[in-house]
């Protein structure tokens, strides 16, 4: 009798053993819609500062909350070799991961996990693709006078702290750190530049890493030089000696122009004159040489210029002789202090008047 109570007893031990392991992966806690506890994660993740990647676990995914539970977790930058990240205690659903300071940023990643609920891990999760974006975009740099630059970008993030903008002079590639920025920046004006190009680039700066640094970007005076050069050049004679030129002011920061001539039709220029900043009119005379004449102007700043306006091309006109009305011209026996009326001639300076007793000329009355 005692022989087989043991044995009862151990059946009944066995058979307890049994039906629980059988039992191992259902959650048995959840009472209303039972689920096996090795079911994957249902997961979306973000970053909430540049150090912390938090995955948010759907309520049908956790199981029973009287088991403590983990999220193993991996990131790939190809999608087949991932590199794991430092497993996480999973609180309401929330598990907040603490990347790596050499986590890689601004370049996608594909995100998995699983978890682990009390040494049971289940299957790997949805993957999701995500980047740590902290590098600016959109950067572009411009001269906007002749010793001053504008740099302008897209801030990406909002977890940076700042940015450093570095500056090359020349564009020779010897970088360095021209100032620190701080968070929300979207452009810089610099002053005092002494030459005519220089290199910028940029890089996100936050309390443990940077960003990659943007692409360089080039400024040149040059470009500048030629969108502010003097423009709508117009000429007229004034005289035979002397023309008459106008143009369009188109720069706020020059400090002079200068006019430049060619004779006839050579082609060839030289400087003629120069004037104050903001003329807008300038006359040139003594034009005795040629009968043909081509001006241009530029502005003129402390060490460069810009570029030049159109060309504009005058020719002399010579006056045309006047028509005598009244008398008729040749008219003879005419009375005593007639009135003498005649057409005027463009660019005439002054008018002979001629008159003879004779219809030929060959003698004057009054010449």
């Amino acid at each position: 009798m005692g022989n087989k109570l043991i044995s009862v007893k151990l059946f009944f031990f066995c058979g307890i053993i049994l039906g629980l392991y059988s039992c191992k992966d259902y959650n048995f806690n959840d009472i209303t819609n039972p689920k096996p506890i090795n079911s994957p994660p249902a997961v979306t993740c973000q970053f909430v500062s540049d150090t912390v990647l938090q995955v948010l676990l759907t309520e049908t995914s956790l199981g029973s909350e009287n088991i403590q539970k983990s999220l193993i977790s991996e990131y790939s930058l190809n999608g087949v070799d991932f590199i794991k990240l430092p497993e996480t205690i999973v609180s309401n659903g929330v598990a907040n991961i603490i990347i790596p300071p050499d986590f890689p940023t601004d370049v996608n990643f594909t995100f998995r996990s699983r978890l682990n609920y009390g040494g049971v891990i289940t299957e790997y999760s949805n993957t999701q693709d995500n980047i740590l974006k902290l590098c600016p975009d959109s950067v572009n740099a411009s001269f906007d006078s002749e010793n001053s630059a504008i740099v302008t970008w897209r801030d990406n993030s909002g977890l940076e702290m700042g940015f450093e903008l570095w500056i090359s002079t020349g564009n020779n590639g010897n970088f360095y750190n021209l100032v620190t920025l701080p968070k929300n920046s979207h452009q810089f004006n610099i002053g005092t530049l002494t030459d005519s190009i220089y290199a910028f680039k940029l890089c996100a700066v936050t309390q443990s890493r940077k960003s990659n640094f943007t692409p360089v970007i080039v400024a040149k005076f040059s470009d500048l030089a030629s969108t502010v050069a003097p423009k709508n050049l117009t000429a007229q004679f004034t005289t035979t000696q002397e023309v008459k030129l106008s143009w369009t002011d188109n720069c706020s920061f020059e400090t002079g122009f200068d006019v430049w001539i060619s004779n006839g039709s050579t082609g060839v220029f030289q400087k003629i004159t120069s004037v104050p900043a903001n003329t807008q009119e300038v006359r040139i005379g003594s034009l005795t040489d040629f009968s043909n004449y081509s001006f241009k102007v530029c502005a003129n700043f402390s060490k460069y210029s810009s570029g030049f306006s159109n060309s504009f091309a005058i020719g002399k006109v010579t006056p045309s002789g006047p028509t005598l009305y009244s008398p008729s011209s040749g008219s003879t026996a005419q009375v005593v202090n007639p009135v003498f009326i005649w057409n005027t001639s463009a660019g005439a300076l002054s008018y002979t008047l001629q008159v003879s007793t004779s219809s030929s000329f060959s003698t004057y009355f009054y010449n």
